[in-house]
């Protein structure tokens, strides 16, 4: 017995120290996978952070955008200025009595404000005729209810007229009473055009922001809501496909204001600015 118990204690410093070392080895590589998880974390809090604040200025800054009728590119204070110098009066000379008189109108998102539009509309025609451009280039994605409201909350009837307004009116058009999407509508001069079939021209819009993918910092294709805190992501297409539609909703990137609510995916917004137009109706 003395005999084995002393092998036994001879043998145990030696397990020990076999212990250690795979114990070394073991924290080794448990480390070097930590600190490979801690850079590609701190990557991956960078590129958001980045994409946050990109997305924080474009919500907040004075955004570019384009002139539909010259190709212009200026800030959004700049084109008011803009239109009224260069396009106020748009008719084929000064014998066109069929020019129609219109309001000059300048819509923006209650929030982010970096999205934007310079439309005129005649004067004879009605809200409802400005409801239905809303909807078309911005907003329709379910058949929402929407109305448009004064200061004070006060509601106004879609049958009024455009006219009735004053140049430095401010109204409200409110789309879907559950996940709303506001706009601010002023009223900013008096314009004359040539007679057309559309109702609402559209004059000016916002570039697309610049938003990236949260994890390659490709540009976004999908924003992704998830579902147990309702934060929003911004993905590729690529980055997309590694997550779960069970723990997010994804939704197209937009330019609008209700991206990434309800069901929006700007089915029915046709008013892309294209460069070629510009040229060849110039």
């Amino acid at each position: 017995m003395e005999d084995g118990q002393e092998n036994c204690l001879g043998l145990l410093p030696l397990t020990l120290i076999a212990s250690a070392n795979n114990w070394k080895r073991s924290y080794s590589q448990v480390d070097s996978q930590i600190s490979a998880r801690r850079r590609q974390a701190i990557k991956s809090t960078k590129r958001i952070w980045e994409h946050q604040v990109a997305e924080e200025i474009f919500m907040t800054a004075n955004s570019s955008g384009n002139c539909y009728l010259c190709g212009a590119g200026l800030v959004k204070s700049a084109m008011k200025n803009h239109i009224l110098k260069f396009h106020k009066e748009d008719r084929d000379g000064k014998e066109d009595k069929d020019g129609q008189e219109c309001c000059l109108l300048k819509i923006e998102g209650v929030y982010p404000k970096g999205y934007w539009l310079y439309v005129d509309i005649p004067m004879g025609k009605t809200l409802a005729a400005l409801d239905s451009f809303l909807r078309k280039i911005w907003l329709e994605c379910c058949g929402h209810m929407s109305s448009f409201f004064l200061p004070r909350h006060l509601e106004i009837g879609k049958s009024r007229k455009l006219g009735s307004f004053a140049v430095g009116d401010c109204f409200e058009h409110h789309y879907d009473f559950g996940t709303t999407t506001e706009t601010v509508i002023t009223v900013i001069g008096n314009t004359t055009r040539k007679t057309q079939k559309s109702v609402v021209r559209l004059l000016a819009r916002n570039a697309p922001p610049a938003l990236k993918c949260e994890e390659c910092g490709k540009p976004a294709e999908y924003v992704g809501i998830c579902f147990n805190d309702g934060t929003e992501h911004m993905y590729c297409d690529n980055c997309c496909d590694e997550y779960d539609e069970n723990e997010f909703a994804f939704l197209p990137v937009t330019n609008s204001p209700r991206m990434g609510q309800c069901g929006y995916d700007g089915e029915f917004d046709c008013f892309e600015f294209d460069p070629e137009s510009v040229t060849q109706n110039s």
